[in-house]
């Protein structure tokens, strides 16, 4: 799926989003061209100053899975 031709002037918090063959988990609000394809309560980042800082690494495999109403409304409010 290619980039959208305009960027978004802001996007939700927590998307994930898709374009080309990659995808991106972007936490705070910002502008953006990728197509967004959901909301998620989990975050990305398991501690900024961590020894892996990240959940995924290049090259990971990762599959999008449904969260439960609950968590998402915890982490999204």
């Amino acid at each position: 799926m290619p980039r959208r031709h305009a960027a978004r002037a802001r996007t939700s918090v927590a998307v994930r989003g898709i374009a080309g063959v990659q995808t991106v988990c972007i936490r705070p609000r910002r502008p953006g061209g990728w197509q967004l394809i959901g909301r998620t309560a989990g975050g990305a980042v398991r501690s900024p100053r961590g020894p892996i800082p990240f959940l995924m690494q290049p090259g990971d495999a990762v599959q999008f899975l449904p969260d439960r109403p609950e968590e998402f409304d915890a982490c999204t409010t």
